[in-house]
């Protein structure tokens, strides 16, 4: 699965928020070449999603119960647990990849930097969805990690660097594709079960193609 897939840059993160000015080149290469083979596994295995996950499906009759009650244009009185919450509505974010470790955890210990805009606070609440270890993994590594400095001397270090935030733009990219197929075009469909969310959110109540277009070019952009 992507996330035993993944195992292997996680663990590469955490050291490289360690480095400092005494890690060796030959260290950070290390670490740096983890990370690459790491995310080529994540992606290989992304990219075979369509196998087993048709889109119709997905959207029409997967989706609609796994989006949340959150501005969720099907339940804008939120959702009723009985018994629970005092009988008051609720409303809680769906099932999204945002709430997934990696892709933070990368971000943060390769310090790959994101403008601040209406988007970033749903990318922090959805830290309140990740499990408290988690959350604090993530902010320790933001907090720790200097790799930009370690590297800006050296042309093996930058070059690996740069590879590695290409797999992960090229991640970004691929579930912009899947976004655009698993999502938009199927919202043109009459689906029998409501909207399945808004045709411009993501399934935990982002808008979806602004956010992803966004961090991928964001990717691009720090390349060295």
């Amino acid at each position: 699965c992507i996330e035993n897939a993944a195992s292997g840059a996680i663990d590469a993160c955490q050291k490289i928020a360690q480095c400092d000015g005494a890690s060796s080149e030959k260290e950070i290469l290390n670490l740096l070449n983890e990370i690459v083979e790491s995310m080529k596994k994540v992606n290989s295995i992304f990219a075979r999603m369509p196998e087993k996950c048709d889109p119709y499906i997905y959207y029409h009759r997967v989706r609609p119960f796994i989006f949340g009650t959150k501005d969720n244009p099907d339940l804008k009185k939120g959702l009723v647990y009985e018994g629970q919450f005092e009988n008051k509505p609720q409303f809680f974010r769906g099932e999204t990849g945002a709430q997934s470790s990696i892709i933070p955890s990368l971000d943060g210990a390769l310090q790959i930097s994101h403008t601040k805009d209406h988007l970033r606070h749903y990318l922090n609440e959805m830290r309140d969805y990740m499990p408290p270890k988690h959350r604090k993994f993530i902010s320790t590594l933001e907090d720790s990690s200097m790799i930009k400095g370690l590297i800006k001397d050296s042309r093996k270090l930058t070059s690996r660097y740069n590879d590695c935030l290409e797999e992960i733009r090229a991640f970004r990219a691929m579930h912009l594709e899947y976004a655009g197929t698993y999502i938009h075009k199927q919202s043109q469909i009459k689906n029998p079960f409501g909207r399945g969310g808004s045709t411009i959110t993501g399934t935990g109540g982002t808008p979806f193609m602004t956010y992803l277009k966004k961090h991928r070019d964001e990717t691009e952009q720090q390349k060295k």
